[in-house]
């Protein structure tokens, strides 16, 4: 085995390791539980956007499905496949800088992704984040390495198209293929209609899936991210905009447990700094990925700081490229900055990761769900006004308990609206679980009070109670509704 081959094996075993670790330890995220339950939906026959909400492009809801298919349903075990999409970018984003930094480039390439605190917190999720940042990476090392070639070409738009195909976000992408393609292929023609064809193959799925409602899909990927925040528009709220890019990019905010703005903004600077730094053009796709998607995830209202976790991989590779061309005194200046920079994401790192509740762990969501599962029959139904406590619960859910943003929709929605999109409000959950269609309710971090008062006077009981979680059953006289 040669030594680049071990050096990719050791980034890999490494970041696979930390990755598992900080997986069940980071608390669980309010989208994870829709996501996993998406993914148990399709498995079970179901189409999203047609026979259930879901506010994302389809991809992510059948990977997680196939993985709970073939390894087991819970959140602790979906965030062993996040952890190895986070390893393999790793090992993505140390290959792509060693090419032109050599493997001192790689190693600082990699810590500067591994050390950033977006990584850290959002790599492991299990959300869109793990594999479109992987497909990211993987469309920049295939565009970039050798001669692009038609078939490279073709490689690059087929990654593109499946990065695509987990985030709307993700469009520039396809700006990216086709502008490196145009300035470094020598069959620009040929290697430009591969690269279409590659993201039209990509496509079908993604293609097939929203034409079985398209309506539901343009609602479900832009109608419900322009209302999901008050206010008329698309993009709105300058000042929550401003809040957050505070946070992203203010280097002094490094007291605040979600403050990543010292290394977001040093990571900017030394992509901004490659456009007169660098001669390699080669990294031009990184730079300009890192512009695009940056600027494109200021655009939903609200704008979270997660948003910018896709720019760290490429723009990581490229601070690394700026390091190895800095002359030696500036180079000295340069490695004191990455020391900053790792020390910065340790605030954060301990709250996030290191000090979080046991109760709000993987394994203790993943232990209502298997409450939930003891309280119900095998085909009892389950509900929650919380996704992430029915996932291991392995039972049929009632439909508007899937995911809360469907209520938090419908609410904002008309009724003629909410019934041609296919949402439910909290009342209309309520008045489910009043008839009967559930058999059990986890309560817990998300509660209506008036739901859970309204339960308990119709003679709904405590089942049991688990990581602080209380699970109640229907009165036995109820009657189960037909679905």
């Amino acid at each position: 085995m040669g030594r680049r081959r071990t050096e990719l094996i050791v980034v890999g075993a490494l970041a696979l390791a930390l990755f598992s670790w900080i997986g069940q330890r980071r608390i669980v995220d309010d989208d994870e539980g829709y996501y996993l339950l998406a993914g148990q939906a399709v498995f079970d026959g179901l189409v999203p956007y047609r026979d259930f909400f879901f506010p994302q492009m389809p991809l992510s809801a059948y990977l997680y499905g196939a993985w709970q298919w073939a390894v087991g349903v819970g959140i602790a075990p979906a965030r062993y496949l996040t952890a190895g999409f986070g390893a393999a970018t790793a090992v993505l984003v140390f290959h792509a800088a060693r090419r032109s930094a050599g493997s001192a480039g790689g190693i600082t390439a990699t810590l500067l992704f591994l050390g950033h605190l977006l990584v850290l917190e959002w790599m492991t999720t299990v959300k869109t984040h793990p594999p479109m940042i992987f497909f990211t990476m993987a469309t920049l090392v295939v565009l970039t390495g050798g001669e692009l070639s038609p078939r490279r070409a073709l490689a690059a738009g087929l990654l593109a198209g499946v990065a695509f195909a987990f985030r709307l976000t993700l469009a520039p992408l396809f700006l990216v293929v086709a502008s490196t393609v145009c300035w470094r292929a020598p069959l620009r023609s040929r290697s430009l209609g591969a690269a279409a064809g590659g993201c039209s193959v990509a496509m079908l799925g993604v293609s097939a899936v929203a034409a079985s409602h398209p309506a539901r899909f343009w609602f479900g990927n832009l109608g419900y991210h322009a209302l999901r925040y008050p206010g008329d528009g698309w993009v709105k709220d300058a000042g929550q905009k401003w809040r957050a890019l505070d946070l992203m990019l203010n280097p002094l905010n490094l007291s605040d447990a979600d403050g990543v703005g010292l290394q977001t903004l040093l990571l900017l600077v030394a992509t901004a700094s490659s456009v007169w730094l660098l001669e390699d053009r080669s990294s031009r796709a990184f730079s300009i990925t890192v512009g695009l998607l940056f600027l494109v995830g200021l655009l939903p209202s609200p704008v979270w700081t997660q948003y910018a976790t896709v720019i760290i991989a490429p723009a990581a590779v490229v601070a690394a490229h700026v390091l190895h061309a800095l002359p030696s005194k500036a180079r000295r200046l340069a490695h004191v900055l990455l020391g900053v920079y790792l020390l910065a994401a340790i605030p954060g790192f301990s709250a996030k990761v290191v000090a979080t509740p046991v109760h709000a762990r993987p394994v203790a969501l993943d232990d209502v769900g298997r409450l939930l599962a003891s309280a119900t029959t095998e085909n009892g139904v389950v509900a929650g006004h919380f996704a992430g406590y029915l996932v291991a619960a392995d039972r049929p859910i009632l439909a508007p308990a899937r995911s809360q943003f469907s209520r938090l929709a419908a609410a904002r929605l008309s009724p003629e609206a909410r019934k041609h999109f296919g949402v439910e409000t909290d009342l209309d959950m309520e008045t489910r679980l009043l008839a009967g269609e559930a058999d059990a309710i986890a309560f817990g971090w998300i509660i209506v009070p008036r739901t859970a008062l309204a339960l308990r006077d119709a003679g709904w009981t405590a089942f049991g109670q688990v990581s602080g979680v209380p699970v109640w059953v229907r009165p036995a006289r109820a009657t189960r509704s037909a679905h």
